[in-house]
């Protein structure tokens, strides 16, 4: 939904543009997208290989 929100006001930029409150909440709320990203990105982790390292440590027990 956020996504949707951007793109319209990237749209309407030369519109939403003259009003300095909304640039400044533009701007914000871009800020806030990329935040959601990057938080995002340290959660995916892969986890190739933890089932086997598991696997082999419990045997070595």
């Amino acid at each position: 939904m956020f996504y949707a929100t951007d793109k319209f006001l990237d749209e309407n930029s030369a519109v939403l543009g003259t009003v300095p409150a909304l640039v400044a909440a533009t701007l914000e709320f871009q800020a806030n997208i990329k935040a959601l990203e990057a938080a995002t990105e340290k959660q995916v982790i892969d986890i190739t290989g933890f089932a086997k390292d598991k696997a082999e440590a419990e045997d070595a027990m």
